[in-house]
């Protein structure tokens, strides 16, 4: 392919209007909680003292002027997973939300019965 070619290509590439697109969604899975025990001096049977895993993020998708078509949703969109407990009681972070900008009008389907789930205006 020649050069002059590829550049056409390319230019096609960047100017199509995408306006359907199927993504895969995952939130944040939760953090593993922590097992231990106080083992201090002085201290009979001190206790559990682990901390909670924290609590994984969501996908929120946000209608938005800003955007015409669906170029720059990538194929699959993941929030953060929550971070692990640790030693005397203190919980992990949570994970941070994923924001997925949409075109105003989107409507979102169920991929198996294709029913519409929400439409944002």
């Amino acid at each position: 392919m020649s050069k002059i070619a590829r550049k056409v290509i390319e230019k096609i590439d960047k100017t199509r209007f995408v306006d359907k697109v199927r993504i895969a969604i995952s939130s944040g899975k939760g953090g593993d909680g922590h097992i231990s025990f106080r083992k201090e001096a002085h201290v009979p049977y001190g206790g559990p003292d682990g901390g909670n895993g924290g609590k994984g993020g969501s996908v929120l998708i946000q209608a938005t002027p800003r955007r015409i078509d669906f170029k720059h949703v990538p194929g699959h969109v993941k929030a953060q997973d929550g971070g692990k407990g640790k030693k005397t009681k203190q919980d992990g972070r949570n994970g941070e939300n994923a924001l997925l900008e949409v075109p105003l009008g989107t409507a979102v389907l169920d991929p198996t019965s294709g029913e519409v789930l929400h439409d944002l205006d």
